[in-house]
């Protein structure tokens, strides 16, 4: 078994998966308050544009 040590733990390829889920479904949920804050009002955008440079 010299394959074994290489492969990662199961446990931790859960934990980047979940992380990452996190990470993405976070990151969607702010770009669709963003996109339908500035869709209600024009003027949002403009002070959105700094943040979303960062």
């Amino acid at each position: 078994m010299l394959l074994a040590p290489s492969y990662p733990c199961p446990r931790t390829i859960a934990k980047l998966k979940l992380y990452l889920i996190s990470i993405f479904s976070i990151a969607a949920f702010n770009v669709k308050e963003l996109v339908s804050s500035t869709w209600a009002s024009p003027r949002n955008l403009t002070t959105a544009l700094p943040f979303l440079s960062t």
